[in-house]
């Protein structure tokens, strides 16, 4: 399993509100927020021994040691007592981010979502033991990467819209837009087999969570191949505006389907 940027964002501490709000993306800075499943407490990252909280606003920097792995606690209903972010390094002291300061923790790491006893959801229903540190064989990683073969019909799409925008010829465009379907149509065949084998390893109390990401995603590739043929048709009666606002279309729906994959990844890694 590779490891990945996390950023875990807080908000300064606001009294009219009993658990602050927090949001925690993967990879990118501002990217889209991990959706978190309904039990889980907070996130265990491992494999970093250092990791970082920062203010941008007042250019603040802490870091935060561990012996490889630490407890990222956060404020959720039925989670526990406390109403903020908590760190629990491994054999280390706890750390509480300011309350009163915008800020977010960052670490390079593996990431596992846990419940409010530091277990790790992916295993809680699964029959191994020690929890939460047993592995499940060689079927922890069927699912990873769900998403990769979404990469290349968005590509194409943003060639296809970068040449509508720098008036390319309509040949051109066409034919960028054709690899896009065509990409598009390889990636759900390819989509649907990696779902079919991931549907083979039970996951346990996310099942049914993950199974609705994975619905909703196939819906959105299949609606991007719709979007796409709309761009060719309005291609190919030399209509730009329509093309482009259909590729557009298509691109949103592809790029939303990768970002609900990779939610889904990041529950069971």
């Amino acid at each position: 399993m590779a490891a990945r940027d996390y950023f875990i964002h807080t908000e300064a501490y606001n009294p009219q509100i009993t658990q602050q709000p927090w949001t925690i993306t993967v990879n990118e800075l501002n990217g889209a927020a991990l959706i978190p499943p309904d039990d889980a407490c907070g996130m265990r990252f491992e494999g970093d021994l250092n990791l970082v909280w920062r203010s941008d606003d007042y250019n603040l920097i802490h870091n935060i040691a561990t012996n490889g792995g630490a407890d990222v606690y956060l404020p959720r209903p039925t989670c526990g007592a406390w109403n903020g972010v908590v760190v629990e390094p491994d054999g280390k002291a706890d750390y509480a981010p300011p309350h009163d300061l915008n800020g977010r923790i960052e670490t390079y790491s593996n990431g596992y979502w846990i419940n409010s006893s530091g277990e790790k959801l992916i295993y809680v229903h699964q029959p191994c033991t020690p929890m939460p540190d047993c592995i499940i064989g060689s079927q922890r990683f069927v699912a990873s990467n769900w998403s990769r073969g979404l990469g290349v019909p968005i590509q194409e799409l943003q060639l296809a819209l970068n040449a509508i925008e720098k008036s390319r010829t309509v040949s051109v465009i066409l034919k960028i837009a054709e690899r896009a379907a065509t990409t598009a149509a390889t990636a759900e065949k390819t989509l649907i087999k990696q779902l079919t084998i991931r549907r083979g390893v039970d996951t346990g109390n996310l099942e049914k969570s993950i199974r609705q990401l994975e619905d909703t995603a196939r819906t959105g590739v299949a609606a991007t191949r719709t979007s796409i043929d709309l761009c060719i048709n309005a291609l190919r009666q030399n209509n730009r505006n329509d093309a482009y606002r259909a590729c557009n279309s298509a691109l949103l729906q592809v790029q939303r389907a990768r970002f609900l994959l990779d939610t889904g990844d990041a529950w069971v890694q």
